[in-house]
């Protein structure tokens, strides 16, 4: 039988890892600053670049634990930020989209790490 302290540990792990921080991020990151440079800069092919730039960096400096880890980070917040905008001119759910992705990738980081990782 599993020792309940480590059980609980582990489910308050995934539930923050995998829900809660893919969600803030997701709204801080992706949808509070896209939706802003959308507001502000209302030419489609000027605020993409922009927003992508921004978006990607803001996410990055939110996750500075090593210089390699920043650099991963930018270009994971440019595929997030893709994927919002592509949300939006799907007329999908661009929140729900990211956060998926998000949500698995960090999964993916957390089976790694609890499970596999040396």
């Amino acid at each position: 039988m599993a020792d309940p302290i480590i059980s609980e540990s582990l489910l308050h792990d995934v539930l923050l890892t995998v829900f809660l921080a893919p969600i803030v991020e997701t709204l801080l990151f992706q949808l509070l600053v896209i939706e802003a440079i959308r507001k502000i800069i209302k030419r489609p092919r000027k605020n993409i670049c922009l927003a992508l730039l921004l978006s990607s960096t803001v996410f990055a400096l939110s996750h500075t634990y090593s210089l390699g880890y920043f650099f991963i980070t930018y270009l994971g917040g440019i595929v997030l930020a893709l994927a919002y905008y592509l949300g939006r001119y799907r007329r999908e759910n661009a929140f729900f989209v990211v956060f998926v992705i998000h949500s698995l990738y960090n999964l993916s980081v957390f089976i790694y790490n609890h499970f596999f990782y040396v």
